[in-house]
C-alpha cells in the first residue's frame, strides 16, 4: 500500500474521487453526494481579531476563503437569513492567508475553533451575530477501489474520524477540598 496525501477543497476532492485519482477522501459538508459516509460533525464559530469591532453602520466586513468554499457559503446564508448586511472585505486563496487578514482586523469569519492563531478569538456568536451551526465530516470512497488494504484503511480513517469528533464532556471545574 501507498499513501498520498491530497490537501485540497471539497471540490477538488470530490472531483478526485469520481475520477478514480484518490482512493479516500475526508470531506466537510457534502452529506448528500451519492457514497458519502457521515462521521461526525464539526461546530462552527465566529472568529475574529480580539481588537476588532465591527463598524456601527456599515456592513459588517468578512474575511473568507473562495466562492466555493463550504465555511463561506455558511456565513452568506446564515447572514442572509437573520437579515444582516454583509460585505467581503478580503478574499485569500490560502488559510495562512485568511488569518493574517483576520489579524490585520480586516473582518470576521467563520470556521471550526480548531487550531486559531494567537490573537483570535471565536465564539458562536460573536459581536452578536447569529449562531452557525455545524456542518457534517463525511469520508468518500471511490467506487473502484476494492480490496483488503483499501478496506483496513477506510475502516482506520473513520475510525480515527469517529474518535476526534465525538462530544467531549463538558466537565465542571474542581473547587478545593476544605478539611474540617
Amino acid at each position: 500500500m501507498q499513501i498520498e496525501l491530497h490537501v485540497e477543497g471539497s471540490g477538488p476532492l470530490l472531483d478526485a474521487i469520481s475520477n478514480a485519482r484518490i482512493d479516500l477522501a475526508v470531506i466537510i459538508g457534502q452529506e448528500n453526494h451519492a457514497g458519502a459516509q457521515t462521521v461526525g460533525r464539526l461546530d462552527l464559530v465566529w472568529i475574529s481579531s480580539s481588537t476588532f469591532n465591527p463598524p456601527p453602520e456599515q456592513p459588517l466586513p468578512l474575511a473568507m476563503l473562495g466562492q466555493q468554499c463550504i465555511f463561506r457559503r455558511s456565513a452568506v446564508q446564515r447572514l442572509e437569513e437573520a437579515g444582516v448586511p454583509y460585505r467581503i472585505a478580503a478574499n485569500s486563496p490560502s488559510l495562512n492567508g485568511l488569518w493574517a487578514a483576520l489579524l490585520g482586523g480586516l473582518g470576521v469569519t467563520v470556521r471550526t475553533a480548531l487550531s486559531l492563531p494567537d490573537g483570535l478569538v471565536s465564539a458562536r456568536s460573536l459581536h452578536g451575530l447569529p449562531p452557525i451551526g455545524s456542518l457534517p465530516v463525511t469520508v468518500h470512497r471511490n467506487a473502484n477501489s476494492k480490496g483488503a488494504s483499501a478496506d483496513r484503511m477506510a475502516s482506520l480513517l473513520t475510525q480515527a474520524l469517529e474518535l476526534v469528533l465525538q462530544p467531549k464532556p463538558k466537565t465542571k471545574a474542581a473547587g478545593r477540598v476544605r478539611k474540617a
